[in-house]
């Protein structure tokens, strides 16, 4: 389920090819984003390519110079100044690039593209030649992008050879070992946080201890995979874009992936004996919280022992806190953890986190 956003992008080569209409003779495919007030953000216009090669084209920025000066990525030159110096070449396949190194014209319509038509990106999904175009100020126009796009496919297609499938391509098996990693990581991280949203109550009695010990395995954690994507993409002119998102969908989930982990394992397994506390209800509240959802509950204690070494303040589910009433006791159920972090098993008999007691 985590792995199924990026999966997406490399079984969409699968799909049927999108329908094509015949107008001004050249058979093509038009896709077009319009925002809510009807204005064009950004239209797509492609021709079908009768090989299986896929690249992309792209205005070279600062961050793509950045990983090639730092020896990451490995970009193909064609020998043109004016064109090495400002298209990024993401492709890796022989034939386009000799391709693309013998045909000028093939050079000077991308630039032109690029230059004059607000295109943002020229690439092949293998079977569609694409150009997509960001508007700056009128719309734009599909048949002023099908020109120079056709005198692309027009250069390029008769000199280029097919490649094998995505498994075929030691690169992409490399990206899409890379991206299930991180999305698997990011997967699991958000099986936690939906599981803390959804109930609420407080599983562990020493959550600073949690804290500490969930963010010490994010740190290491993040590192060995960070080290591991960068050592497996290798150098490629598609390595760095792939690294990027990898790095950041890691980053923003190992925090949330290292604490639910510890959690996970703490609570599992064989657990030495537990231990029961008995303490006085200092105080027993609803909290009410209203959002553009309705409004929703949470349900806390004190204890009034502080010697007991537990949290101020207890989260506990709806049901718990129907039990509780101030001045009177409360039985907690304490098990050690695996880790030596103290989580409660139960709370007036009642399981915390949906595990039985015992």
């Amino acid at each position: 389920m985590a792995a199924a956003g990026f999966v997406f992008r490399f079984l969409v080569a699968l799909w049927p090819a999108p329908a094509l209409s015949k107008g001004k003779g050249v058979p093509h495919a038009v896709k077009t984003s319009v925002s809510k007030h009807g204005r064009i953000t950004s239209m797509s216009v492609g021709v079908p390519l009768a090989r299986g090669v896929s690249f992309a084209l792209t205005r070279e920025g600062k961050w793509d110079r950045w990983f090639k000066r730092l020896g990451f990525s490995e970009e193909f030159q064609t020998g043109s100044p004016e064109f090495d110096d400002r298209i990024y070449v993401a492709c890796d396949a022989p034939s386009f690039r000799e391709a693309l190194q013998d045909r000028e014209r093939a050079r000077l319509a991308v630039l032109f593209m690029i230059d004059k038509l607000h295109v943002t990106r020229v690439h092949s999904d293998g079977r569609m030649l694409w150009c997509v175009a960001t508007p700056a100020g009128d719309d734009p126009v599909a048949a002023d992008l099908l020109k120079p796009l056709e005198a692309l496919r027009v250069e390029l297609d008769p000199l280029l050879t097919g490649t094998p499938g995505l498994f075929g391509d030691p690169v992409a098996r490399r990206a899409l070992l890379a991206q299930a990693v991180a999305w698997s990581l990011a997967g699991y991280a958000a099986v936690g946080v939906l599981e803390f949203a959804a109930h609420g109550e407080d599983y562990h009695a020493d959550p600073g201890k949690l804290l500490l010990l969930g963010l010490e395995v994010a740190a290491v954690t993040g590192a060995l995979l960070l080290a591991g994507v960068a050592f497996l993409l290798g150098r490629s002119s598609r390595s760095h874009r792939v690294l990027v998102e990898s790095a950041l969908v890691i980053l923003l989930s190992v925090p949330a992936f290292g604490i639910q982990v510890v959690s996970d394992f703490n609570r599992s397994g064989a657990q030495g004996p537990s231990v029961v506390q008995e303490v006085v209800v200092q105080q027993a509240w609803r909290e009410t919280h209203r959002g553009k959802h309705g409004v929703s509950y949470s349900y806390h204690f004190s204890p009034a022992d502080g010697r007991a070494g537990l949290p101020k303040s207890i989260e506990v589910t709806r049901e718990v806190h129907a039990t509780l009433a101030n001045g009177r006791k409360v039985r907690i159920e304490l098990a050690p953890g695996r880790l030596g972090i103290r989580w409660y098993r139960s709370i007036n008999g009642i399981p915390v986190g949906n595990r039985p007691p015992g």
